[in-house]
């Protein structure tokens, strides 16, 4: 089963918390992309859909809501915000990501907006917590994790040109597990196929923490930031929760 994080933006005003609505960006980003994408393609491109479907996902996404700041799935990024979906074995080994706290559940003061959505889910939802911006803007983004994982030759690649590759693989039985540097090889031979996932091998990172979640690092911080100039950055904060 899946895990979603359920975030709201709080200001203060005059000692009262109120929940702060605005919209989501990266909803309407691939609504624009998805109709573009119809507009060039058609419904023989994209059967069963028409253009008021993708103009009324462009409508939907242009409004402002509560939940409009951080709505991906990414555990790596659920780990450090809570320690939710924390770790992974890999070869035998757990790797963590270094939470920023643990829960610190609803705060005391929150606004009625997320207490009375809170509320709603009630026991459906879990490890509640809350950050202002000084918070998030910690020390921490600038610290490493150790992780480790089955890299197929698409992902090794991207390591070894220096990019994100973020994905790792399950081993199946009938991988053939080889040697980073019989994957190095591999890659820098005409046989590289890219797409292969029965040739991985392992391999361990540091994995910067700013890299996480780079919407969230840059995006979401950055409006934090931005809000807690008009209000101060004590008075801005997000608080959350998480379903299963």
């Amino acid at each position: 089963m899946g895990c979603d994080v359920h975030l709201f933006v709080e200001a203060r005003r005059n000692v009262k918390w109120n929940a702060v609505k605005g919209v989501d960006k990266l909803a309407l980003k691939w609504a624009n992309e998805d109709y573009e994408q119809f507009k060039h393609g058609g419904e023989d491109e994209m059967p069963g859909y028409t253009e008021m479907d993708f103009l009324g996902r462009i409508e939907e996404a242009s409004r402002k809501k509560y939940m409009f700041l951080c709505n991906g799935r990414n555990y790596d990024l659920f780990a450090a915000l809570a320690d939710v979906r924390n770790g992974y074995k890999s070869n035998g080994k757990l790797y963590t990501i270094t939470p920023i706290a643990e829960p610190r559940g609803i705060p005391s003061d929150a606004g009625s907006a997320y207490r009375e959505y809170a509320d709603e889910w009630r026991y459906d939802g879990h490890s509640h917590g809350y950050f202002t911006p000084a918070e998030l803007d910690a020390s921490y983004w600038r610290g490493t994790d150790r992780l480790g994982g089955y890299l197929a030759p698409e992902s090794f690649k991207a390591h070894m040109d220096g990019e994100n590759f973020g994905y790792y693989v399950n081993v199946v039985d009938h991988a053939a597990v080889i040697s980073n540097e019989e994957m190095e090889s591999y890659v820098k031979s005409d046989e590289f196929d890219p797409f292969r996932r029965d040739l991985p091998t392992f391999l361990e990172w540091d994995k910067p923490r700013y890299e996480i979640d780079g919407y969230f690092y840059n995006e979401v911080l950055g409006y934090l930031r931005k809000l807690g100039e008009d209000y101060g950055s004590d008075d801005v904060r997000i608080v959350f929760f998480f379903d299963n």
